[in-house]
């Protein structure tokens, strides 16, 4: 549906044809699949217009990755020529969402070009047709976990496992916002809590509210006991389509001597 807007620059033809109900109809569909409620319903509020539904209504985007570069200051060791070292820790946060509440998710200190591939397969090279994680030697190589991800309003909650002996589970509350009208590309973290799961309190992967012991994804808190709250690594994770990824002058492809900080806005 984004590369519509991209069309309509080319003329006026092309813009009146990138205008029809039905291409806007099922951009729609296919982005608020994972909405239990109809969103036909709601087109009267919208002018009975699937467009405007698809700018107005907060949704994910699944042709892309959500990135965030996060940074802090370590102690370096003492030297003789050095007696306050410090280094400057870099690090990048991936998300990738698909359609039906699945995702991948990777915590890793190299760029976006050299994480996307990884990354970039089609949802059947992760998932089998119930949403279930299947082996993926690649992503496993690459320390790409599996997750499932939760939407009401503009809030999304994400449940991660790690497959250790523990069964580490990362939790992340996220806020979806936009730069511009139905841009969609910023997704604010509000909180990651991790815990084990052989602590008996871990949520399924569905991220169903029964599994989470009665408590919800998007609502305060879901922490059993054991549970770590995570104050690093909070830095705004910024939306990077497919044919950027590679772009050299991104943020996201430069080193930490080129770049000491960044604000995503």
């Amino acid at each position: 549906p984004y590369q519509l807007g991209r069309v309509a620059c080319v003329c006026r033809g092309w813009r009146m044809l990138s205008e029809h109900p039905k291409l806007w109809e099922k951009a729609c569909k296919d982005a608020f699949a994972h909405e239990e409620e109809d969103m036909s319903t709601r087109l009267p509020l919208f002018r009975n217009s699937w467009r405007t539904l698809f700018i107005s209504h907060p949704h994910l985007r699944f042709d892309g990755l959500y990135v965030s570069r996060n940074t802090y200051v370590r102690t370096g060791v003492v030297e003789w020529t050095r007696q306050k070292a410090v280094h400057l820790v870099v690090y990048y946060r991936y998300f990738r969402f698909f359609p039906g509440g699945a995702l991948l998710y990777r915590t890793s200190p190299q760029q976006l070009t050299r994480c996307v591939r990884a990354m970039a397969g089609p949802c059947s090279a992760y998932f089998d047709a119930a949403g279930e994680p299947v082996r993926n030697a690649r992503a496993e190589g690459e320390h790409v976990f599996a997750g499932r991800w939760r939407m009401r309003g503009n809030r999304v909650g994400v449940v991660v496992r790690y497959p250790n002996a523990a069964g580490t589970e990362i939790r992340c509350k996220l806020r979806l916002r936009s730069t511009q009208p139905g841009a969609n590309n910023r997704l604010d973290n509000e909180g990651i809590v991790s815990y084990d799961r052989d602590t008996g309190h871990a949520s399924a992967l569905d991220g169903s509210a029964a599994a989470n012991n009665g408590a919800d994804l998007d609502e305060e808190g879901v922490m059993g006991p054991g549970a770590r709250e995570h104050r690093r690594g909070l830095a705004v994770c910024v939306f990077v389509p497919w044919e950027h990824v590679h772009d050299p002058h991104l943020v996201f492809n430069r080193s930490g001597t080129d770049v000491d900080f960044f604000m995503p806005g």
